[in-house]
């Protein structure tokens, strides 16, 4: 856990500054104690005592030998080593039954590789009205500059999916510790860090692209800006200026991607703890039809929504490609044998098709007959059939959903180089065109991003405009920017399409434009969703790829395509743009 730290010189354990708390006593539960930061904070668990030797239960006054103090001793963390208090989570000793983990002498429960115990807790069983212990607090130890990472698990004391705490920021930066030279023979020499001004403003390539971006400190502390100005108008170093600007500006979107991460849970929460009106588990199994991450999400989220409403426990029967840019889906996958109780059953038959399975009418519209599910079919399996293109099947559950598509942190990763990349570019040509053509360039620091997604492509295919698809007008691509920045005068529009060509002739010209190309051939899908969800606004075209990056969105303003279904189509005549769009966005034509 602590290889840097200092021989111990005959002291076993050598954790020289600790102190002593009491769970047995209320809020004494964590080694941190605000009050008291600057003793406690670094602190973690490193011993327990129970006066009966039984650390499973917590008796008050009932004369075991008294059992009325349960003290935990918390020790500082070794030089060099801190607390990451953003990381921390917590772990449940019991399931949602209250079942406990634990014995006589033990009480079984595990804090994850890297991190350490920092909290404890007891709490009366419902059922029994013994005190058991009920969570221990685990939190990451890091090495060297504070960095913070977002938990690596949802369990929360309250079960909400939260973060434990976030402790406030600790001193200013911090430096690596010198090993000591009886060990130098142990390590690998720690490389020495170049403090001249140009490197403290950035990091390098190799660095970025291997730390998580989400895991930022404060703004000051992470760029070492000391006494240097980043506002606009001080361009004593061009080359600093972007830098900084383009930092501050991941430095927010990183606040946002973390604030995800840590709600990330609380579909699990939900799911763990919705009680079914059956003695057996009954699964509500959705047949995932052909079509794009948008499609994929549609009918997970409202297959998701329909089991939660019914009771049931929502399910996958097999793997599926769009799974792996989420960060726990927690959805179980159920082969159709079991499902069927059929055995060597591999594929969905006639069978289930025919008598198991609930379809849709419309596709872009809500129906009230698809969450009937248990008046139609009672105590059985039932799978779905449809794209379920309707908010209204699961909005009353948008936290839980928003969890539900938390993306992946290689996701992430990837959409914050992708607009490190863009962002240097534009504002480096920003620059020179301010300095060498005298064209004053824009609010560089804090601009407000507008993402527009504009499909195009598949929907160009003459059976897909027949259905009734039509991609957005130029008129409405032209005007909806131009309604956005009346209202916001340092907007900087970010540009996401499948259709890159087209846009980039579109908006020629137009020195607020970022054209978001991929940086390689093999970017996921979920890369250009990722960043449009960290914008302030948004304008949409058709399609569902840009309505799951709005619904995941914080965006302000939220305007999409008015003649999309075309008018007396089938697909037009199939919808109901009531149902599809949220009541909250707005119409544009």
């Amino acid at each position: 856990m602590f290889p840097f730290k200092p021989p111990a010189e005959g002291r076993y354990p050598y954790y020289p500054s600790c102190h002593v708390r009491d769970f047995g006593v209320p809020n004494q539960y964590f080694c941190y104690v605000a009050q008291n930061s600057s003793m406690t904070v670094d602190t973690f668990m490193t011993g327990l005592w129970d006066s009966e030797f039984q650390y499973w239960v917590y008796r008050v006054g009932t004369g075991f030998n008294g059992d009325d103090t349960q003290p935990f001793k918390c020790c500082k963390t070794p030089p060099g080593y801190y607390i990451d208090y953003i990381s921390c989570y917590y772990m449940p000793t019991h399931d949602i039954f209250l079942e406990y983990y634990d014995s006589f002498n033990h009480f079984i429960v595990l804090c994850s590789t890297g991190y350490v115990m920092t909290g404890i807790s007891r709490k009366a069983n419902p059922y029994t009205r013994e005190f058991h212990i009920d969570w221990i607090q685990c939190c990451r130890v890091g090495f060297g500059r504070r960095v913070s990472h977002p938990p690596p698990v949802t369990y929360s004391n309250d079960y909400s999916g939260r973060a434990a705490f976030a402790a406030p920021a600790i001193g200013g930066p911090q430096t690596a510790p010198v090993v000591p030279a009886a060990y130098h023979h142990q390590y690998k020499t720690l490389k020495s860090r170049n403090l001249d001004k140009k490197n403290r403003t950035t990091r390098s390539t190799e660095e970025s692209e291997m730390t998580p971006w989400v895991g930022k400190t404060s703004v000051e502390q992470e760029l070492q800006l000391g006494n240097a100005s980043v506002t606009e108008g001080n361009h004593q170093d061009d080359d600093t200026s972007v830098r900084n600007s383009v930092q501050l500006i991941l430095q927010r979107l990183s606040s946002l991607t973390l604030q995800r991460f840590a709600n990330a849970g609380k579909h699990l929460v939900r799911m763990n703890t919705t009680n079914s009106l059956f003695d057996d588990t009954l699964y509500l199994t959705p047949l995932m039809y052909d079509g794009g991450l948008g499609n994929f999400m549609f009918i997970t989220a409202s297959s998701w929504g329909l089991a939660q409403n019914n009771q049931r426990t929502m399910s996958f029967f097999e793997t599926y490609w769009a799974e792996k840019y989420f960060l726990n889906l927690g959805i179980p996958h159920v082969n159709v044998s079991v499902w069927s109780g059929k055995d060597n059953t591999t594929i969905i038959g006639d069978d289930i098709r025919t008598n198991f399975t609930m379809y849709e009418n419309y596709a872009l519209a809500f129906e009230t007959e698809m969450t009937e599910i248990n008046g139609e079919f009672g105590n059985t399996h039932v799978a779905l059939g449809g794209y379920l293109q309707s908010w209204k099947y699961f909005h009353q559950y948008r936290d839980e959903i928003r969890s539900l598509f938390t993306f992946h942190r290689s996701i992430h990763r990837l959409a914050c180089l992708k607009l490190r990349t863009h962002l240097n570019e534009h504002y480096n040509k920003a620059l020179n065109l301010s300095v060498n053509v005298g064209i004053p360039h824009r609010n560089l620091a804090s601009p407000t991003l507008i993402g527009i997604h504009v499909r195009r492509g598949d929907i160009l295919d003459p059976l897909q405009l027949k259905h009734g698809h039509q991609p957005a007008s130029e008129e409405y691509l032209l005007r909806a920017p131009l309604k956005l920045q009346s209202r916001y005068k340092d907007a900087l529009f970010l540009v996401v399409s499948n259709d890159m060509e087209y846009c980039q002739k579109l908006y020629q010209g137009l020195d607020n434009y970022i054209f978001m190309t991929p940086l390689n051939d093999w970017e996921p899908d979920a890369v250009d969703m990722a960043i449009l969800t960290l914008m302030d606004h948004l304008i949409l075209t058709v399609g569902t790829y840009g309505w799951w990056a709005a619904y995941l969105s914080d965006a302000k303003d939220v305007f999409y395509f008015k003649d999309w279904p075309r008018v007396d189509s089938d697909m037009r005549n199939a919808s109901n743009a009531e149902d599809y769009f949220l009541p909250s966005w707005k119409p544009f034509v």
